[in-house]
């Protein structure tokens, strides 16, 4: 199933950045990215206790797909609100925190998991996805790089002086 949902966060990590590069609907795409990866989380919550394992695949796939995508389109929307500052910087930054929080969150969800099970496991991830929607939805919408890019490709009126 891991390998499953890596690869599928793969495809969806290109799909999404493709929509996002002909869009350029930064906080839309991370938005929507954030609730349906919330949503198939809870899917994939109620199909542990079911039967069928082809059902437990397809989530966890659509599940990869939404989730691992997250991550790029949260680098390019940090980059977008952060203009002046080096995309380097800002991605070095959110990937440095990607990893901390990362590394708390499994160890966190490890714990519960342990001692409460798979379900409650999947319950604590599904409330840190919702707060990370809600988070999500009141990050600005000031697009700092792309108004700069306006800018310098549109042309500079020029003065006839006859």
């Amino acid at each position: 199933m891991g390998l499953l949902f890596i690869v599928a966060g793969l495809v969806g990590s290109i799909i999404s950045g493709y929509i996002l590069d002909l869009t350029h609907k930064f906080k839309e795409t991370a938005f929507f990215i954030c609730v349906a990866s919330l949503i198939t989380c809870l899917i994939f919550s109620g199909c542990l206790y079911v039967g069928h394992i082809w059902i437990q695949f397809l989530t966890i796939g659509i599940f990869g797909f939404f989730l691992t995508s997250f991550l790029p389109i949260g680098i390019e929307y940090g980059i977008e609100v952060t203009y002046p500052q080096s995309e380097a910087v800002c991605t070095c930054l959110l990937n440095a925190s990607t990893m901390i929080f990362g590394i708390i969150l499994t160890e966190m969800l490890s714990h519960i998991l342990e001692s409460e099970g798979p379900l409650s496991s999947n319950a604590a991830l599904a409330v840190i996805l919702f707060l990370c929607c809600v988070v999500a939805n009141f990050i600005t919408k000031d697009y700092k790089r792309s108004k700069k890019n306006v800018e310098i490709k549109s042309p500079v009126p020029s003065i006839n002086i006859s």
